[in-house]
Order: C-alpha cells, then sequence, then structure tokens
C-alpha cells in the first residue's frame, strides 16, 4: 500500500471567477478608504474638540488671572478676545464639515445631472460664506469695532443656508432613494 494522497488538478479561472474576484477586490478597497476617511474624520472631530476645550480652559484661567495682583488689564483683553476669536471660528467648522458630508452623499446618488449638482455646489458655497460672515462679524464684535448691521438677525446669517442646505441635500437623497 502506498502512501499517496490524490492530489487536485487546478483548471485555469473561468471569466466568471475572474469577474467575482475583481469585484470582491474592488468592494473591499472601497470598504477600507471609506473606513479611512470616516477615521479620518473621526480623528479631526476629537482633536477639534479638544482644541476647543483647551481654548476654553485657557480663556477661563486668563480670566482668573486678571484677579491677582496688579493684573496688566490690556494684555488680558487682547489674549483674551484673540481665544474668543479662535472658539468662535472652531464652533463652526463641525457645521460645514456635516453640511459637506450631507452633500457629498447627495452627490454621489446623482449620477449625470448637471443642475442638480449645480444646485448642490450652489448651496454648500452658501453655507461656507454664510459661516465666513458670521464668523466676521463675531470677530468685528469681539474688536469693539461699531458697525450698523447687528440685532437678532445676526443668527440668521449662519442658520438659514445652512439649513437650506441640508433641507436640499435631504431632499435629494430622499427623492434618488424612494
Amino acid at each position: 500500500m502506498s502512501s499517496e494522497s490524490p492530489s487536485q488538478v487546478s483548471q485555469p479561472l473561468v471569466a466568471l471567477d475572474l469577474l467575482a474576484l475583481r469585484h470582491f477586490i474592488v468592494e473591499t478597497t472601497l470598504l477600507y478608504l471609506f473606513l479611512g476617511i470616516y477615521g479620518t474624520f473621526s480623528v479631526t472631530a476629537v482633536v477639534m474638540i479638544l482644541s476647543n476645550n483647551l481654548l476654553m480652559t485657557e480663556y477661563t484661567l486668563l480670566q482668573i488671572s486678571g484677579s491677582g495682583f496688579n493684573p496688566d488689564f490690556d494684555y488680558i483683553d487682547l489674549v483674551s478676545n484673540r481665544l474668543l476669536m479662535a472658539i468662535t471660528t472652531l464652533v463652526k467648522i463641525p457645521f460645514l464639515i456635516s453640511d459637506s458630508i450631507v452633500v457629498w452623499r447627495a452627490w454621489i446618488l446623482i449620477n449625470n445631472q448637471s443642475t442638480v449638482k449645480t444646485i448642490l455646489a450652489f448651496c454648500l458655497i452658501l453655507s461656507f460664506v454664510g459661516s465666513a460672515v458670521d464668523i466676521g462679524r463675531a470677530i468685528v464684535r469681539l474688536m469693539d469695532i461699531p458697525y450698523s448691521i447687528g440685532g437678532k438677525a445676526d443668527s440668521l446669517v449662519l442658520i438659514l443656508p445652512l439649513l437650506f442646505t441640508n433641507l436640499v441635500s435631504t431632499s435629494v437623497i430622499g427623492y434618488k432613494t424612494w
């Protein structure tokens, strides 16, 4: 008795096998690409949250130092205004990132409809402009520069473009998935 093991003879791969293998490779590559993008956004969000908390802590410590013996109030005002400007700017960035993600999702669903893509791009630009104007107005207020525009409508400069962008993007996503 010989202890020969039966050997398996492999045949060349057929076109269907190659197609399945190609599909698996592309699917795995895209999965890890999107996981990498998601991880990058997650790390960015954590860094932004931590930097915002660090800025608030530094601002609080700066205010406490103002109650010490012979404080330099000009320096404290200057640094606290700069910190508040940085905090004001950092608070707006997550709004822009979330709007960009929603527009990107809608953009992916739209194949070759350039009119809808133009509207989505306009909405995203509108969100960025609204945020920039809101940041500018906040900085002008912090620098004590008098300006004529103000009041309760200040918050609408940020809210309305973001709301409109989310409404349009979500409507496009809902329409395409329905």
